[in-house]
């Protein structure tokens, strides 16, 4: 007998007792509540299901987009299969942080600026060894991004990829030396970007 067979039953019973009495209330609570545990669980596998779904299309995208890349390649088509390269990594970027904007590291500094604290941002960067960083993760929010990306460890220096970014107030900015790049001291409260360096 399937919920709907059992509400019909239920409706034709409790018809027969005062819409105040226990079992009337009793009645319907088990009911409504089996019906709607059964649709949360329907709704779980139908979810479970279509995120599988999505997620071997996905693979057999990004499988594609690589065989394509190779091919290219071996074609010494270096340009065209740089290109899909870029869209490899812009694919993964886009399903690790979905639901996240992706922006240009030459812009972010101007959205940055509008930012509340704990706002978080997916910057693409390519990792540089010369300019201006104030701080050592903290860093100072105007400080050269693909130049901090380096620094903090996320990325190596020419290397291209998607960083994740918060942004808060910090106290104080420390002077450091890491991988190959000396940060400035900044002293006082300023606006400030907290790089992750966790990686695939």
């Amino acid at each position: 007998m399937n919920i709907r067979q059992q509400l019909k039953i239920l409706l034709v019973s409790l018809s027969f007792c005062p819409i105040g009495s226990s079992l009337f209330a009793k009645g319907t609570n088990a009911v409504i509540n089996t019906a709607v545990s059964e649709y949360r669980e329907s709704e779980k596998k139908h979810i479970k299901a279509l995120k599988k779904a999505t997620l071997n299309k996905w693979k057999k995208l990004i499988n594609d987009l690589t065989r394509l890349e190779n091919e290219l390649a071996g074609q010494k088509n270096y340009i065209d299969a740089q290109r899909v390269k870029e869209k490899i990594a812009k694919l993964r970027a886009e399903r690790r942080y979905f639901g996240y904007s992706i922006y240009p590291s030459n812009l972010i500094t101007n959205v940055i600026a509008k930012a509340q604290s704990g706002d978080i941002f997916i910057v693409k960067v390519t990792g540089k060894s010369k300019g201006a960083i104030y701080g050592a993760n903290p860093y100072t929010y105007d400080s050269n991004i693909n130049v901090a990306a380096v620094h903090s460890g996320a990325v190596k220096n020419n290397q291209t990829a998607y960083i994740k970014v918060t942004f808060l107030y910090a106290d104080q900015f420390i002077s450091a030396s890491k991988n190959g790049i000396k940060s400035i001291k900044w002293a006082g409260k300023y606006r400030a970007i907290q790089i992750d360096s966790n990686k695939d």
